[in-house]
């Protein structure tokens, strides 16, 4: 130990085995240089500072003793009972119990994996909010989220994600219905019951053979899907819309997919169909066997437009018929049968009286364009926004 007097006040410059104390704190080191007057001490080599069970390692930095707050720079980590923190620069204020950490961090802790361009840790509660690239890792649900920024409260089961969100459900059956899901924000939560994602603005959706887009979308574990805001769902040959569309699914297989409120749906039968054959009615549900479309029902309010084709394929007219309900059977994509009921008024128009505009009913509206499909979520993953 060197002391010595400056026009400030006393400076001491330790080397070697290094250990000083303040209250329950200890802090060892290879080197430190120490100003009395300011509570500053610069520390070097090898730097372990503990309070509790609190570790922090650093290969330079400093300590304020006034402030009771440790600066750390270089492969800076703190380990605690609950988590470890990695990080180039890193601040933790012992007091209050927050670490600060920037430059690229990891956290994990037993259940997650957070990494950010920056992360606030808050010892007591376990919260942590990051900001900039931001991916969690959900272990137990198989789930990863990235976003521009993020809060999780591990004690609540809660955790909010804002900025060009993207979700990742693996799913790890012989299904491989992995969910991938994009939106402006998310927020995610775990009751005693069930797990449930909310997701907000500029949804897209895909599981397996159900994909959507949306304004809000709700997800209850793996077998419940609800859309709200100009939702629209796309399953096996079938596009289907409305004001609020809900989706069950068991074992990550579609079985029901119900709309409702001025619902819309087309189903295109193969490549040569000049459009889909649609129905319009208050409420549509479809069922489905092993992810294809089996069923039809409409009810309230029913109006319907079949394509016809001849032998050779060609069209062949139109049929369009309005009813209190419809029930309509399908194989292999295509219509076998369809019964209507309750106050049936029909109309056939031969092909060649057939105008353009007639091939779609007043208020339909095919969106094959808008369809997300996996590539869309593959350019989202390998961007460079997304890249650690």
């Amino acid at each position: 130990m060197v002391g010595y007097e400056t026009s400030l006040g006393t400076v001491r410059e330790l080397n070697g085995n290094v250990l000083m104390r303040q209250g329950t704190t200890e802090i060892r080191c290879d080197r430190a240089r120490q100003e009395l007057w300011s509570g500053r001490a610069e520390l070097e080599g090898n730097i372990l500072i503990t309070q509790g069970a609190v570790r922090m390692r650093m290969q330079r930095g400093e300590y304020r003793s006034t402030e009771r707050r440790a600066w750390g720079q270089g492969n800076v980590v703190i380990e605690d009972s609950s988590a470890t923190l990695r990080a180039p620069l890193g601040i933790y204020e012992l007091d209050r119990q927050r670490a600060i950490f920037y430059r690229g961090v990891e956290l994990r802790d037993s259940a997650t994996a957070v990494t950010a361009d920056s992360v606030v840790y808050l010892r007591r509660t376990g919260e942590r909010t990051a900001w900039g690239n931001v991916r969690i890792v959900f272990s137990r649900e198989r789930t990863s989220v990235e976003g521009d920024s993020a809060y999780q409260n591990p004690l609540e089961n809660v955790a909010w994600v804002s900025g060009r969100c993207f979700l990742i459900e693996w799913d790890t059956t012989a299904n491989g219905d992995t969910l991938y899901l994009l939106a402006e924000s998310l927020f995610m939560a775990r009751d005693t019951t069930a797990q449930y994602v909310r997701a907000r603005g500029n949804v897209r959706l895909l599981r397996g053979p159900l994909a959507a887009v949306a304004d809000t979308a709700w997800l209850w574990e793996r077998d419940s899907i609800q859309l709200e805001g100009n939702p629209t769902v796309w399953a096996d040959s079938a596009q289907l819309s409305g004001n609020v569309i809900t989706a069950q699914l068991r074992q990550g297989r579609v079985r029901r997919v119900v709309a409702r409120g001025s619902a819309a749906l087309g189903v295109v039968e193969d490549s040569l169909s000049l459009a889909p054959h649609q129905l319009l009615a208050e409420v549509i549900t479809l069922r489905f066997d092993g992810d294809s479309l089996r069923a039809v029902s409409g009810s309230r309010n029913v109006h319907t437009l079949y394509l016809l084709r001849a032998e050779d394929g060609a069209p062949d007219g139109l049929t369009r018929v309005a009813s209190d309900s419809v029930a309509i059977v399908l194989a292999a994509g295509r219509i076998e049968r369809s019964s209507w009921y309750g106050s049936v008024q029909s109309e056939y128009v031969p092909e060649h009286r057939v105008q353009p505009e007639e091939r779609y009913l007043q208020g339909f509206r095919w969106r094959a364009e808008t369809k997300p499909n996996r590539a869309v979520f593959l350019e989202r993953r390998i961007s460079p926004s997304s890249r650690r």
